[in-house]
């Protein structure tokens, strides 16, 4: 990365004219926006060569849904990572202790499921900070909600060190039918380092996931925690013997 830096500068540094400063600049600026900037900090996936994917699931928990998922899960003894809002937590301790005690990962739905593109500064700590101090989770990680990503929003993740985690694949299944997630899986299966997107709140999702799993299972491909799709505490979790 040193080395691309260095060569856009230098190109910079080289150009003949106003048209070329214009135009190695709006390149430096889009460089350091997507490999230095977002490239830390946000991430939609993991490596496409390893044979893991993480399943996560937004907007819980839900009394009803959550047991179901959770027990789908360990009936095909697989792991997933639930990023939850802090309101309902409050509301359904009993939820989060189970999918603490089954031993999947929970991340950062913010407390209210506001929209984080224009927060202020003091609006993240409400739905940001104040989840952090609320609830102790191994890794901290925040999905925004809608995936939505602002000026303020970045700053405070980077400068907090809370990964950012969006998705590679989203098949709308709060809006969409069995056959339509079937069909939406079928078209684009998922591959090594997918983080896909979602909802433990439909009866849709409690029908399909068994079979995403078994499908995923027949090609080899392990679900995961998404800190370890996306390369965090890898250490940690080869100390413990997670998967």
């Amino acid at each position: 990365m040193a080395l691309t830096l260095l060569s856009i500068v230098t190109s910079f540094s080289r150009s003949a004219n106003r048209e070329d400063e214009d135009e190695v600049v709006s390149r430096f600026i889009k460089y350091v926006a997507k490999e230095i900037v977002l490239g830390p900090i946000v991430k939609s996936r993991g490596k496409k060569r390893h044979n893991q994917y993480a399943l996560t699931f937004d907007d819980g928990p839900d009394p009803v849904y959550t047991p179901k998922v959770l027990s789908i899960l360990k009936n095909h003894s697989a792991i997933a990572t639930f990023f939850l809002m802090g309101r309902k937590m409050e509301m359904y301790p009993e939820c989060v202790s189970a999918i603490s005690e089954a031993g999947h990962e929970i991340g950062c739905h913010t407390m209210s499921h506001r929209e984080l593109s224009g927060a202020s500064l003091n609006l993240l700590e409400e739905e940001v900070g104040r989840f952090f101090e609320l609830f102790d989770v191994t890794q901290p990680m925040l999905r925004p909600p809608y995936g939505k990503l602002g000026i303020n929003l970045l700053y405070y993740t980077w400068s907090r060190r809370i990964p950012i985690v969006l998705w590679s694949l989203d098949p709308k299944d709060f809006r969409t039918s069995t056959s339509q997630l079937l069909n939406f899986f079928s078209e684009s299966p998922i591959k090594g380092g997918d983080i896909i997107l979602l909802h433990d709140k439909t009866r849709e999702i409690i029908e399909v996931l068994p079979r995403i799993i078994d499908d995923c299972h027949q090609r080899e491909l392990l679900p995961v925690r998404t800190s370890e799709v996306i390369g965090l505490r890898k250490e940690e979790q080869k100390k413990d013997g997670c998967a």
